[in-house]
């Protein structure tokens, strides 16, 4: 993750919003069992990320909250596997 570099909020917005489209079309295609795994993938994310988790844009774009304290984003998602697009993404094309 990106440390401490303080996004922009139009970018985390607008990131925030793709992933939400991403979330809300999967979980309309699926049903409620996708967004319990969604929700399950967030619970993880803020456990291992326990001191970032809160100012990273797609995680609350995964749970459907808003940042607290405005837009005091550090990381648009999280590296690697941890990603959430890379998560929907795969999670995706799984279900297809």
């Amino acid at each position: 993750m990106e440390d401490d570099k303080i996004i922009t909020s139009i970018e985390a917005k607008e990131f925030m919003e793709n992933v939400a489209e991403m979330r809300n079309v999967l979980g309309e295609r699926l049903g409620i069992g996708a967004f319990n795994y969604f929700m399950e993938f967030a619970r993880a994310l803020s456990e291992k990320y326990k001191d970032s988790y809160m100012k990273t844009a797609s995680w609350h774009a995964m749970c459907g909250s808003t940042p607290w304290g405005g837009w005091d984003i550090t990381a648009l998602d999280f590296p690697g596997e941890d990603s959430v697009v890379k998560f929907l993404q795969e999670f995706e094309l799984e279900e297809i």
